[in-house]
């Protein structure tokens, strides 16, 4: 039966394929559109009610509505608003939206103007679950208190829609997100609750497995039947229908036949990292199952030769760990990061999880017949859920931020594994499951734990100079990463990318494995070139030793805030015409402004730094453009740069033939928002440049530009190459 599993994930494996080809070749009309199509999804909780929709030329759409609508599953209706494509990323470690909504078989999104209901079908059993999933949040949050009932609905019945972004952060960051869905651990429970009932009303064993079988279903399909429900559920029914039938518990046939049931029902599972997480968990609840069973067979062994029973004791800490080693490379693929705290606070947090989840279904269960009963219940029930974000807030404070650890490869994650199942192979065969292991073997296990992680977390050291100019829509910012593992940021922000710290800097920064950022230089203070600084300000996961502005923007109001939201985290200096800073082989120098000048708007007096790396140098302008270029100008005639920071985000403004004629540049980098309203970059500039032979390359076409030097050669990359492609081909036609 193992082997059906594998044949189903290998014919998953085949269909994803087709599948992606047929989505990416999908193309949502940008602007007001008008189409038709079934209501197959709703979500009325959030700030906006929406649904999805399937149509039948352009796939699933999610729309938006600013009002409820009076409309339930399998009812045809027809919509007319403004429609758009999910976006590809942009940069290194930003979070691939357009992929997410492809899991879900979702093309694109419509801002909903008119709605009207073409008919009134309703695909009963959908709409079923869906109005008893309405009416237990409903429940959840007259029983439970307010700052506990979005957690309360997610861990009950896996409804995150009002989950408080806190809370995912702070169980994410301690190694406990997994407790905010509905997984292993509930079916579990409701499936020792399932078997008891069933033990007293049914004489009959295979009628009590059916029984229990259906209890545990309805609980499932309330919870979405989402893949780790569904992977437990598909746990349960072979693990109940085995000992209805006396046979054993094939737990590994289990595994791989529930990943290619779940992989079947949707292939595109196969790019979410929440599969592979929870199939990574159940795989170290597996091997456990395994070694127990060695254990449960031996000690059978000896009864029959009439010897005394050997029993090893086993804490949670023994799950925990399993559960930490397994899921490890997965989160760090994931998040860039390691909560070194995991295996702690899953030996806390797991029973406390189990009795919340118990206490709670007994505060709905008693809010049925005496709604203050039930509340009163679920006063007592949020208890373990207080304690769990307690500790999870000290333990933070005591070991601070999760460790940033930097993607890991496809092949590290290989080499993991298989080590591992090398590893726990040897255990198996090494050890007597009614003995002691002896402490050569110990250490030996222990060695090779440890070589396993260093597979993780082992970096090759940087050799090369590398400057990212970030894909921050209407802004910028660029990283620039030199020899001896130093780290600096010019700017950082965004006028049209809500949050870009949260979702664009930091990501791209933990990707690289970026723990520390040694100095951050701002060119002046406008939001587009400090929002996102902002936000790195705040979190805990990344040091900063310098903050540098200019005297002019230092003395702003928008300067002192900056400086402010960094007096945590390292110390403010100014920069000014004539300073240094150096690192190694590189060099950064202030050309503009010096201290006196008393600039006419913070463009003017933005800070103009010239990078230095052996032969190569690049000129970085800021926003500057006018009269403060034509001065800089003047003072670098001659002096020829490889690569010039287009001033500005290309504006018309800047960019001047004085300037071009002084520096030469062969390359030029503009950071700018697809479709702005400024229009960035001109026209004018950008003939500018071209007449002067300099190859342009842009964010908003390209995403997040890679300049990689040794000093002499210089090698260019972009990240999003199939836009650019598709743009080149454009022109060709």
């Amino acid at each position: 039966m193992a082997f059906v599993g594998l044949l189903l994930v290998l014919i998953a494996g085949i269909r994803v394929f087709g599948i992606l080809e047929e989505l990416n070749g999908i193309r949502v009309p940008e602007g007001n559109i008008k189409v038709r199509g079934i209501v197959s999804e709703i979500d009325s909780f959030g700030d906006r009610f929406k649904f999805v929709l399937e149509t039948k030329e352009l796939g699933k759409l999610l729309v938006y509505l600013d009002e409820p609508e009076d409309i339930s599953l399998g009812n045809e209706v027809e919509v007319m608003g403004e429609a758009k494509e999910y976006a590809e990323p942009g940069n290194p470690g930003e979070f691939n939206l357009k992929r997410y909504y492809q899991i879900k078989g979702i093309t694109g999104r419509i801002f909903c103007d008119r709605i009207l209901k073409v008919n009134s079908r309703v695909r009963f059993y959908d709409e079923t679950i869906r109005r008893i999933n309405l009416h237990l949040n409903e429940l959840i949050r007259e029983v439970f208190p307010d700052d506990e009932a979005g957690t309360a609905a997610a861990m009950l019945i896996g409804s995150k829609e009002s989950l408080e972004e806190g809370v995912k952060d702070l169980y994410r960051s301690n190694g406990i997100a997994h407790l905010l869905a509905v997984s292993g651990l509930h079916v579990s429970l409701i499936g020792a609750l399932a078997k008891r009932a069933a033990g007293k009303l049914f004489s009959n064993g295979i009628g009590g497995s059916v029984f229990a079988i259906v209890l545990v279903g309805i609980y499932a399909g309330v919870a979405g039947f989402k893949p780790p429900v569904l992977r437990a559920f598909t746990f349960f029914v072979l693990g109940t229908g085995a000992e209805a039938f006396g046979r054993r518990n094939d737990r590994i046939t289990a595994f791989f036949l529930a990943a290619g049931l779940i992989l079947n029902r949707n292939p595109m599972l196969f790019f979410d990292g929440g599969f592979y997480l929870s199939f990574a968990a159940a795989a170290s609840f597996m091997v456990l199952g395994i070694f127990e069973e060695r254990e449960r067979n031996a000690l059978r062994r000896m009864r029959v030769r009439g010897r005394k029973n050997i029993v090893s004791a086993k804490g949670s800490i023994v799950p925990s760990f399993m559960l930490f080693l397994f899921t490890t490379p997965i989160i760090m693929k994931c998040y860039y990061e390691l909560p070194l705290v995991g295996t702690l606070m899953n030996i806390l947090a797991i029973p406390l999880m189990s009795a919340f989840f118990l206490l709670g279904l007994l505060a709905l269960a008693l809010s049925g017949g005496n709604l203050v009963l039930g509340k009163a219940a679920g006063s007592v029930a949020v208890l373990p859920l207080r304690l769990i974000a307690f500790c999870s807030e000290k333990v933070k404070v005591i070991f601070g931020a999760p460790f940033v650890t930097g993607n890991v490869s496809l092949l590290r994650l290989f080499l993991f594994y298989g080590g591992l199942v090398l590893l726990l192979f040897f255990i198996y065969k090494r050890t007597d499951p009614l003995k002691k292991p002896s402490p050569g073997l110990l250490i030996k296990i222990f060695s090779l734990g440890v070589l396993l992680l260093s597979i993780l977390l082992v970096k090759i050291p940087q050799r090369d100079l590398e400057i990212t100019m970030l894909d921050v829509g209407q802004g910028e910012c660029l990283c620039i990463r030199s020899r001896p593992g130093h780290c600096i940021l010019i700017d950082g922000g965004s006028t049209d990318v809500s949050k870009v710290g949260q979702y664009r800097i930091i990501p791209f920064l933990k990707y690289n494995g970026i723990r520390k950022v040694d100095a951050i230089f701002v060119t002046h203070e406008d939001e587009d070139h400090i929002s996102g600084l902002l936000e790195l300000a705040k979190d805990p996961g990344i040091k900063v030793e310098r903050l540098y502005l200019t005297c002019q923007a230092a003395e702003t109001k928008a300067g002192q805030e900056l400086i402010k939201a960094f007096e945590d985290k390292g110390e403010a200096g100014l920069f000014a015409k004539g300073d240094n800073a150096k690192s190694g082989k590189l060099t950064l120098s202030c050309l503009y402004p010096d201290k006196s000048l008393v600039p006419k708007d913070p463009n003017q007096g933005s800070m103009v730094l010239r990078l230095s790396y052996g032969s190569f140098t690049m000129l970085l302008t800021g926003d500057l453009e006018g009269e403060g270029e034509e001065l800089l100008a003047e003072e670098l005639k001659g002096e020829a740069f490889s690569v010039l920071k287009v001033g500005h985000h290309g504006s018309n403004n800047g960019t001047g033939e004085t300037l071009l004629e002084a520096v030469q540049p062969s390359l030029g980098v503009i950071s700018c928002g697809i479709d702005n309203r400024y229009s960035h970059p001109g026209k004018e500039a950008l003939q500018r440049l071209e007449e002067w032979k300099v190859l342009v390359k842009r964010t908003d076409e390209s995403g997040a530009i890679r300049l990689v030097t040794d000093g002499n050669s210089l090698k260019v990359s972009v990240f999003r190459t199939k836009l650019v492609k598709e743009k080149e081909e454009g022109h060709e036609k």
